[in-house]
């Protein structure tokens, strides 16, 4: 179908027939929106809301009318405007998960087995979420052995391996001494001082 010649915005959605076809060959080419689609990827959301200020460049604020999901992270744009994270940025944390890493299922509720996309540190206990799915403690509980210190108080310098004066975070017992390490750390400070045992 070609655009209407006595409109200059066939489709309605904000953009020109002339910008939308940058080629004027009057069909739909890669590269360009569709002049008579208002949606030309097809996501919910119009090309010109998308291109909000009708130039035909992503710009800053803006997402890909051409591409349903403009940061490549599994989740559409409206879906991440619908949920919060940045539809411009993969990780909108930064913490190193892509948001669709951190919310699976997209409805923008942490379930469990999921990490807030919105939090670097989704159980605000010292150590980002990636280290912590990268590695052997749980990214959604702040104590993932139970023993009462926080996983970034054993493993202080966040670095998902066992330093020497560090205790282990997946273990209640990391000297095997019957006494749990958060029994033995008193203060809880993640280090072994003169009146503790």
């Amino acid at each position: 179908t070609e655009s209407d010649p006595m409109n200059p915005d066939s489709d309605g959605d904000g953009l020109s027939d002339r910008l939308e076809d940058r080629n004027r060959n009057g069909a739909f080419d890669p590269g360009e929106t569709n002049a008579n689609n208002y949606d030309s990827d097809g996501d919910g959301l119009h090309d010109g809301v998308e291109d909000a200020d009708g130039d035909g460049a992503v710009g800053l604020q803006e997402t890909d009318p051409r591409r349903r999901d403009t940061d490549e992270d599994g989740l559409s744009d409206p879906t991440e405007i619908a949920i919060g994270t940045d539809p411009r940025n993969a990780d909108t944390d930064g913490d190193g998960l892509l948001d669709s890493e951190e919310d699976r299922n997209g409805d923008g509720q942490i379930a469990q087995n999921e990490t807030d996309p919105l939090n670097r540190d989704s159980d605000g206990d010292g150590l980002n979420d990636a280290i912590e799915v990268a590695g052997r403690t749980h990214p959604t509980q702040a104590d993932s052995d139970g023993d009462g210190l926080t996983d970034g108080q054993e493993d202080r310098n966040a670095n998902n391996i066992q330093d020497v004066g560090e205790t282990d975070p997946t273990a209640l017992d990391t000297d095997g001494d019957g006494l749990g390490d958060g029994l033995e750390d008193e203060n809880h400070n993640g280090r072994r001082d003169r009146d503790e045992t």
